[in-house]
Order: structure tokens, then C-alpha cells, then sequence
């Protein structure tokens, strides 16, 4: 992980620059497009507008349902042009066809070639004529006629001709898109990408596949993409990734090879769940942002991660990082040199390599959009409202129409905005070009006010003047309104305002200021009582209809006048009250404004009893222990709870704890006789259901016990005995030491069918185990087991061992432990002997208060020409220098001894010392 998250403000920010955007107005143009792309007031139907590298893309939808959408594009805010550019294949010269003709009258290009050569719905005629004026360029669309000369015909140089002359005719058309919906663009290498719903499409420039070609999944069948919204989507030099939000862990869905295949490729959270909300590039990665918990209950947190263009697509190799101050990453782009993100909550984030993030600005709203033209930022909020900023904190409203179907793109010098089927554009003014930073409010006066209407701005030389009626109507100038502030006369009725500030460079123009007089507020329509049955979640709805200006409501519980019980958030015309209590309860509301206030009429919200009831009750049952049942009570009516007790009906000191619904499963291995019985709630009261009696057939428990392999154990080995029932459900055990029937030595803490023998005490010893339930008890037969403590050959013999594997000095095992080594340690043959019998502790030594590290053994006895020795060293490099027998001596009932042995130096001089076992001899 190589994400860093920094806590410094404004770490990576351009210095801010004195510029100015201007106001928006709908985008005009030379948009090159048949009439049907139109609406009525002459603007083309934008359903998105897209920014992609060096242009803006806009998608234009046909008012004819038969017809193609079209995509245009521009690279500097004015001029337009079909994107992408037609294929070479797809331009047929149709020079000799005009050149005899010098006017077209009424006549459409479309129709006038489609027998001849293809012409889609936004295919045109390309005229190059020369004249008295110069020469110029012509657009015949299919839909319209063309005139030549036109009037619309665009200069393109200077060099006349006495007479009309045709230069050359081309008619050029453009493969229809083949989706009906487009959700975003981008360019793979050099080559366009198109989303829209479950698909995407590549544009191919080869003459035989010439157009728009679906991108397929690696098996040939086209690639059915979540169609829950996947929105974003991100393009390097040969790789593109597009964000899916499915249903079980979010994704981006990999597109390889400049467009020839396409995968989905999991992104690994290593949380529970998570978002991606967009993705984005620079020069060097790809960067997607969302969301991350660990547990869906958790809140989320910011998720960050980035990726490699020179990574290999296919790893999962996605470096990521979780940012807790904030909750999810709603945006991501990189903008003005910058990585810039946004987040719930309105911080923005901002990074310059997309390693090293820091909080870089604040926006007044949850920003889902950020462009931006020389460190001028313009955002759009997740409710449609648009705002600018030279310094990515200070924001101004520059549109105050909500809605979620709108767009934001940036290039050349203009910012463009889509609102609904509407394209609006803004170009970036001069230096000290008005800017209106705070709009002036709209206000509720009473009759012959006079209100003080404030606009604030930015900009240099700054000129006002103030208007009656909305922005951009010119037609009602009010004399002497020249000033940041305007006093309005005395106001008797609703007045609307605005201000237009302006200079010699600029001029910007404020919202619309609505001024409303407020009269007496009236009920016209009384707010009705209502009645309903108890259930869940019984709401209850009513409202009022009154008639004023400025009105506000309050809502209240109590009789008209009592203002003693106002109902928390219930401010509006309508109010509901959910209960899950009966009973009846009054409310009124009180509509005023500044004139005075006037109160409903009372209501009575009516929530009618309804008793639950037991309609099938838990029956009696029979079970042999251990055995699955199921008590189960029915019931009618609302907002029913259960709780389920052991014992009489009615008896409620011995609840069930955590037995809370309708469905009970008693255990069964317990009492033989037990009851049960349920009580059924609700608001209004409740009912105990009758006692249930589970009755469990015990038969006394036969034992018979699993005979040792071993009768005979070696000391110190382990060696369990089990006793064996048929069903051990409700039935309790004991061990006891002696023959069978002798209870006098039960056998402390083994009351379970297992019990493992003792192994310290050699001897011989009789055990047996008995059963007990409520159908009686039962004893096993006796079972004798020797411990026994054996010389070196007797262990050999116990353990079989092979001949050529048998000496003392030799491991049966195959490591470095000698058999002996392992004999002494009570060992087998082969188990592990790293750890076999040493012990270390720390030794004090009483007498001369000191402290040694020190090693205590447990052995058997030495066989006949061994020795065991205890040595010490300051390093692993032992010299036979002798440990010091503390003289502590342990015997055990295994006739094994341990014996304590300390370094010769304490702890205090030498912290670091060694103590090893070391057995020598040979055996006689």
C-alpha cells in the first residue's frame, strides 16, 4: 500500500487568479444537424454532454423515433461538428453531379441522393463555390434545402470569381450510433469508446467493419454489462476500465487491447462491502474512488484506488487505501495538473502524483461533478445546483434550478451545463469582469413595507442596475436603482426583482428576488380526524389548505389555544402520526405569518383496540431423548410479541430466555416430565396459551467399555478408557476407582463416557464407570490397567523395536536423539524430543540472595555405563565445563526423579548463558 493521507489544507492548489465566469446563456451556434434534432425554441436536445480529452462531446437526441441520435463535438466551446469525423470510405464525390446546377431551391441533399449513394439522418452535402464575395463553404442537411449561394455558407478564403464556380461536392455520411441511450465516452489509444446501457462500442476506421462495432468478451458473445447504472469510464493508451455497481461487491469491467476484448475484474476491498461511484486518468494510472466497510453495519469510509498503465490489466494489483474522515468519494477527475476528488459531506481532495492525498477545499454541497478553465471551478451538486470557486472553498451560486438529469464540461474558455434537454453555456470573462458572489434574497414584507434588496459582487469599476420583473427582461428599468443596495417603494402586492451588475468589460445578472406580501392567513380546508384499527405502524394522516403570504405551520397536541405540546418537525401543511398505542388524542395546527396567526379546528386521531388472540395452542408431545420437537402457538391480530416459560400457565418466574417467537424448541435430554406455555402480547393486553407437557422416554443405559490395547502402560504414557451407551442424552457418568460396584473411590472432576488413567503411579489399578437417568443407573464391568516403570530392555520390547535399530546410542526415529535419550524422557521410540525432559527456570539461591538460570530434568535411571551430564556455556560453543547440582530432588510415583541444575555465574553478571543435557556411555 502506497497511499499517504496527509493532513495539511491546500497542499496542492494553483495560486487563485482574478477571473470571472460569466452568466449562462443558452448555447447558440452553428450546430451542424437536420431540423429534428431541434427543439422548438431552437436549441438542439442534448441528453448529455460529456467531456473527453481536448473536446467536449455532446449527445443529441432525435425528435423523430425512427432516426439516429447524433454526437457532435468541440474542441473550443464555439464551433461544432459530427463526432466522430466520417470515414473515409463514407465521403463520395458528387462534383460532377452540382456543377451543372448553379442554384438549389427547395431542394433536400438527403433526398435529392439517397438512391444514389448513402445519406444517414445527420449524413450532409459539403459545397465548395467561389464567387464575386470569395470562397465558401456550404452545408446542405438532410431536412433542409440548400441554396447556392447561401447565406449560411461559411468564408473560408478570400480568392473571387467573376462568375458562380463550383470548386467540389461531397456528400459525407456518418454510420447511425447504435444506442439509444449514452452514458459516457472516451478514447482507448485513438480510438473512441462508447457506453450506453449493457453495451459498448469501438469505433473502427477500417473500410469493411467502417462505424460503430460492439466490444465482445473474450468467447465472442457481447458483454451484458449490470445494467444498474455503470457510469464511468476511464481510458489509457491501450487498456480501459468501466465502472459496474453490482449487486454483490462493486467492479470495473476491463477492456483490453484497444477494444478487443472485454472481462470483469472484481476490485479486492479486502471489506465486506464497498462502492466505486467514478474512475479517471491522467498521464500515468487510473484512479477510482468510493466507499468501504467492514461489516455492513459499520459506516463507510473514503476508498481510493489506483492503478498502473504499465501494470499488467489482468493483475488484481490495485493499490488502495481507506480515508476514515469522511464517508464515500463521490467524484474523481484530474483537472488542472490535479488529481481532484470529492466526498460526501462536501470536502474536496485533491492530490498531485495520486499517491499523497489532503483535504484541498469545502463545498457547500455534496459535489458529483467539478470542471475546471485556468483555476476557474465550476461544481455541480448531487441536486443539480451550480456554483464556482477561483479557490476550490469559497463558493458561488451560479444556477438555482434543481434537478438530477444535468451535466458539466469545460473547454477552450467556455463551461457548459445540461439541464434537463437544455444546453447552457459560460464562457470565462476577462479579469475583473462582474461576478455576483451573493444574490440578493427574497423576502415576505407586510403591506406598505419598503424591503432593502442586497447583491454583493466581485469585479472592477462594478455598475448596478435594478429591474421589476426576471432576469434578462430589460423592458422595466427602475430610475435611480443604481446601487449594490435598492430600497423598494411602498409595497402593497407580490413584486419580483432583479439586478444586472455590470462594466465596460462584462455584465452579470442576479436571480430572481421575489417580494410577497403577507395578508391574514385563512383556512380554507379544515384538517379531518381519522380512525383506524391498531396495526403496525398505524399511521394517521390529515393536512390544511390555507390561504396568505410568508405562511409557516406548527403543529400541536392539545385543544386550539394550548400551545403547550408542539409537535417536534411537523412545520408543514400536512402532518401524520404513527402509533402503535390505541386510544384517541387531539391536535390542531396553527398557520401565521407575520400579520398574526389562526388556529384549525381540533382533530382526533383514533387508533381502535384490537386484542391479540390464540387461535391454535402448543399441544402435548412424547420424545425419546435427544430428539427434535417443536412447540408452536398460532395467533391473530396486530403487533403480537411472545415469550415462552417452563411451568404452569399463568407462572411467569421462569421465562425462556431469548424464546420470543411463535416457534419454540424445547430441549430434551433433561427432566422427564417438563411444561411449557407462551404468553401472546400486545398494546391492548394479553393471553397465556395452556401448559404443553413434554414427557421424554429414558431407558436405563447398558455400558460396556473399550478394552485398553495396553493393559500394560508404561509410566508416563497415556492411556484412556471409554465407556460406550446408546444413548448418552440426558444421562450423567462417574468414574470410580476399585472393582465394579465398590462406590467408595469415585474419581474427582471424570464425569464423562472418557476418563484418561493416571500415569504417574506405578501399580496395577481397577476402574469401572456408571450411568445414571431419571429411568436408573447401570454399571460397566471392570477394567484393570498396570503401570509399570521398565528397564531399557523392557521398553525396547514394548515398543518392538527392530533389531538394527535398538542400541541404545542409535534413534529409531532417524534424528539426532538416541533411543536412550529418549527412554530416559518417558518418550516413544519416535515421537518428538526437542523439548523432552528439561525444564528452565530461574534459580535463587537463598543464601546468597542470587539469582542463576537453571535446568530442571526429569529421568528415569540411568542403564548400566550411561551418564547424563548437565553443562554450562557463555556460548553454543560447549568446552564440558560442569553445571552445579543444586542438590533439589523431586522423586515421582513412575520412579522418575527431577534434579536442578544452575549455571555457576548469575544472572546479574552474564545474561546470556547456556545449559544443555548431554547423555554419554555405552550399554553393558
Amino acid at each position: 500500500m502506497r497511499f499517504l493521507l496527509l493532513p495539511l489544507i491546500g497542499l496542492i492548489l494553483h495560486s487563485p487568479v482574478s477571473m470571472a465566469q460569466s452568466s449562462w446563456e443558452k448555447a447558440t451556434g452553428n450546430f451542424p444537424l437536420p431540423h429534428h434534432y431541434f427543439q422548438s425554441d431552437g436549441s438542439p436536445k442534448v441528453g448529455r454532454i460529456l467531456q473527453l480529452k481536448g473536446r467536449v462531446v455532446a449527445w443529441v437526441k432525435s425528435s423523430q423515433p425512427e432516426q439516429s441520435d447524433a454526437l457532435i463535438s468541440t474542441t473550443d466551446g464555439i464551433h461544432w461538428d459530427i463526432f466522430p469525423e466520417a470515414l473515409h470510405a463514407n465521403r463520395y464525390d458528387v462534383t460532377s453531379k452540382v456543377e451543372n446546377r448553379r442554384s438549389f431551391s427547395n431542394i433536400d441533399p438527403g433526398s435529392y441522393f439517397q438512391n444514389q449513394i448513402p445519406f444517414g439522418p445527420v449524413g450532409r452535402l459539403e459545397i465548395i463555390y467561389r464567387n464575386a464575395d470569395g470562397t465558401f463553404k456550404a452545408l446542405g442537411l438532410t431536412g433542409h434545402s440548400l441554396i447556392i449561394p447561401s447565406p449560411d455558407a461559411i468564408k473560408i478564403g478570400n480568392e473571387t470569381s467573376a462568375e458562380l464556380s463550383i470548386l467540389s461536392g461531397e456528400c459525407v455520411h456518418f454510420p447511425e450510433l447504435p444506442l439509444k441511450r449514452i452514458e459516457d465516452i472516451e478514447i482507448l489509444g485513438d480510438t473512441p469508446i462508447l457506453h450506453g446501457g449493457s453495451q459498448v462500442f469501438q469505433w473502427r476506421n477500417d473500410l469493411s467493419k467502417g462505424g460503430w462495432t460492439e466490444i465482445r468478451s473474450s468467447n465472442g458473445f457481447g458483454f451484458n454489462l449490470a445494467d444498474n447504472a455503470p457510469d464511468s469510464l476511464a481510458a489509457g493508451p491501450n487498456t480501459a476500465y468501466l465502472i459496474e455497481k453490482l449487486p454483490t461487491s462493486p467492479s470495473v469491467s476491463l477492456i483490453l487491447d484497444s477494444g478487443s476484448a472485454l472481462t470483469r475484474q472484481p476490485i479486492d476491498y479486502q471489506y465486506e462491502i464497498g462502492t466505486l461511484n467514478a474512475i479517471g486518468t491522467d498521464s500515468t494510472a487510473f484512479i477510482t474512488v468510493g466507499g468501504a466497510a467492514e461489516k455492513s453495519y459499520e459506516r463507510t469510509q473514503g476508498f481510493i484506488a489506483r492503478k498502473l498503465f504499465d501494470s499488467h490489466p489482468l493483475d488484481d494489483d490495485w493499490e488502495t487505501i481507506r480515508i476514515p474522515e469522511i464517508e464515500e468519494f463521490l467524484y474523481v477527475d484530474y483537472l488542472e495538473s490535479t488529481w481532484i476528488a470529492t466526498a460526501k459531506g462536501g470536502s474536496i481532495w485533491g492530490s498531485s502524483d495520486g499517491i499523497f492525498w489532503a483535504q484541498v477545499g469545502q463545498a457547500p454541497e455534496d459535489f458529483v461533478n467539478i470542471v475546471a478553465i485556468d483555476d476557474r471551478w465550476v461544481g455541480r451538486s448531487d441536486r443539480g445546483f451550480i456554483y464556482s470557486s477561483t479557490d476550490l472553498g469559497n463558493w458561488n451560486k451560479q444556477r438555482n434550478e434543481p434537478t438530477n438529469q444535468a451535466d458539466l464540461a469545460a473547454i477552450g474558455n467556455r463551461f457548459f451545463y445540461r439541464r434537463s434537454y437544455f444546453l447552457f453555456t459560460s464562457p470565462l470573462a476577462l479579469e475583473g469582469s462582474p461576478d455576483i458572489t451573493i444574490q440578493p434574497l427574497s423576502q415576505s414584507i407586510l403591506p406598505g413595507e419598503s424591503p432593502t434588496l442586497t447583491v454583493e459582487a466581485k469585479g472592477s469599476d462594478l455598475q448596478y442596475q435594478w429591474y421589476h420583473g426576471t432576469p434578462a427582461d430589460k423592458s422595466n428599468p427602475i430610475e435611480g436603482a443604481d446601487q449594490n443596495s435598492f430600497t423598494t417603494p411602498l409595497l402593497t402586492a407580490d413584486t419580483d426583482y432583479w439586478v444586472e451588475v455590470f462594466n465596460s468589460i462584462n455584465r452579470d445578472e442576479s436571480f430572481i428576488t421575489n417580494v410577497v406580501i403577507e395578508f391574514q392567513p385563512e383556512i380554507q380546508v379544515q384538517p379531518v380526524s381519522r380512525t383506524r384499527d391498531l396495526s403496525r405502524f398505524s399511521t394517521l394522516s390529515t393536512s390544511v389548505k390555507a390561504s396568505g403570504n410568508g405562511l409557516t405551520y406548527q403543529w400541536y397536541q392539545g385543544l386550539p389555544g394550548d400551545l403547550s405540546q408542539p409537535l417536534t418537525a411537523e412545520t408543514s401543511s400536512s402532518f401524520s402520526k404513527t402509533t402503535d398505542s390505541p386510544g384517541t388524542t387531539s391536535y390542531f395546527v396553527r398557520v401565521a405569518n407575520r400579520i398574526g396567526p389562526i388556529d384549525s379546528d381540533p382533530i382526533q386521531f383514533t387508533v381502535n383496540p384490537v386484542l391479540a388472540e390464540i387461535t391454535s395452542e402448543p399441544e402435548d408431545q412424547m420424545v425419546d431423548p435427544g430428539r427434535f420437537i417443536s412447540l408452536r402457538v398460532s395467533t391473530s391480530g396486530p403487533l403480537v410479541s411472545y415469550q415462552w416459560y417452563r411451568g404452569a400457565s399463568g407462572d411467569v418466574s421462569n421465562p425462556i430466555p431469548n424464546e420470543t417467537r411463535t416457534t419454540f424448541y424445547p430441549e430434551t435430554d433433561a427432566s422427564p416430565d417438563e411444561f411449557y406455555w407462551v404468553r401472546v402480547s400486545n398494546p391492548v393486553g394479553f393471553e397465556d396459551s395452556r401448559s404443553a407437557r413434554i414427557t421424554v422416554n429414558y431407558t436405563i443405559q447398558e455400558i460396556t467399555i473399550d478394552t485398553p490395547i495396553h493393559p500394560s502402560v508404561l509410566a508416563g504414557s497415556f492411556q484412556s478408557i471409554e465407556g460406550r451407551v446408546s444413548n448418552a442424552l440426558g444421562t450423567s457418568f462417574q468414574w470410580f476407582e476399585g472393582p465394579t460396584g465398590d462406590t467408595s473411590n469415585p474419581i474427582g472432576g471424570e464425569t464423562s463416557r472418557y476418563f484418561s488413567v493416571p500415569r504417574e503411579q506405578v501399580g496395577e489399578y481397577s476402574y469401572w464407570l456408571q450411568s445414571s437417568n431419571p429411568a436408573g443407573t447401570s454399571n460397566s464391568p471392570t477394567v484393570s490397567v498396570t503401570m509399570i516403570a521398565p528397564d531399557y530392555d523392557e521398553w525396547v520390547t514394548f515398543y518392538n523395536l527392530r533389531e538394527e535399530v535398538d542400541d541404545p546410542k542409535a534413534s529409531a526415529a532417524g534424528d539426532e536423539f538416541t533411543n536412550i535419550y529418549r527412554y530416559l524422557a518417558r518418550l516413544h521410540p519416535l515421537a518428538p524430543a526437542s523439548d523432552a525432559f528439561t525444564d528452565f527456570e530461574i534459580y535463587h539461591d537463598p543464601e546468597t540472595d542470587t539469582d542463576y538460570f537453571a535446568l530442571r530434568i526429569r529421568s528415569r535411571e540411568l542403564p548400566p555405563g550411561f551418564s547424563m551430564i548437565v553443562e554450562e556455556s557463555l556460548s553454543l560453543k560447549f568446552n564440558g565445563t560442569l553445571a552445579i547440582d543444586t542438590g533439589v530432588q523431586t522423586p515421582h510415583g513412575d520412579q522418575t526423579t527431577s534434579r536442578l541444575y544452575r549455571t555457576s555465574l548469575p544472572v546479574s553478571s552474564a545474561p546470556h548463558q547456556f545449559l544443555r543435557v548431554r547423555v554419554t556411555g555405552t550399554a553393558q
